[in-house]
């Protein structure tokens, strides 16, 4: 009786853990939105789409590239900016269907770059998929690296972003040595 009991009141608070959960999730999230929507924006927006980023072994992934634009003339806005960079094989067959782009002018606007790479062997990016195998993660250490040290108005600073698989992926890119020391010394430029 004490074990139906004890897995009674486990399941009550789990229960309510989850609840808590969602309750706290949802209120943060129209709280973060209605403080966010306050403000005016700083920047447009302008998508560079189809960007060709060779890997070390030859094959090409392709990724699309949303800037922060001078919100009069449209034309990208000078100076650095941080990036922020999924690594998706969502819908990766255009620009407008790639999964990790669908915020971009949000995050343009408000001073982040955002680059979204279609994984290898998805969509538009070359090579063979093996899904978080040991080539993509190599391949999401030199993203990292190309984002803060080759992609054009980057300042070095370099976020991971995406949830589901691309909240994965960046855990195996953060979890490589050589991701951790790039990211490390990208930051401090």
């Amino acid at each position: 009786m004490s074990r139906t009991l004890s897995y009674r009141r486990s399941s009550v608070r789990a229960g309510w853990a989850v609840v808590l959960t969602v309750v706290l999730g949802a209120s943060s999230l129209a709280v973060g939105a209605s403080a966010v929507a306050a403000e005016p924006d700083t920047y447009g927006s302008i998508a560079i789409t189809d960007v060709p980023i060779a890997m070390d072994d030859g094959v090409v992934l392709v990724g699309d590239v949303m800037y922060p634009a001078d919100p009069v003339t449209g034309q990208r806005a000078e100076g650095e900016f941080p990036v922020l960079l999924s690594q998706t094989p969502y819908s990766c067959d255009s620009s407008r269907t790639n999964s990790g782009f669908g915020k971009g002018a949000f995050f343009a606007s408000n001073g982040y770059i955002l680059a979204s790479v279609c994984v290898r062997g998805s969509g538009r990016s070359g090579g063979d998929f093996s899904l978080f195998g040991e080539r993509e993660q190599l391949d999401g250490v030199q993203l990292v690296r190309w984002a803060a040290d080759a992609l054009a108005g980057s300042n070095g600073d370099v976020g991971l972003i995406g949830g589901s698989y691309l909240g994965l992926n960046q855990l195996l890119t953060q979890g490589r040595r050589a991701a951790r020391r790039s990211i490390r010394h990208s930051t401090g430029r």
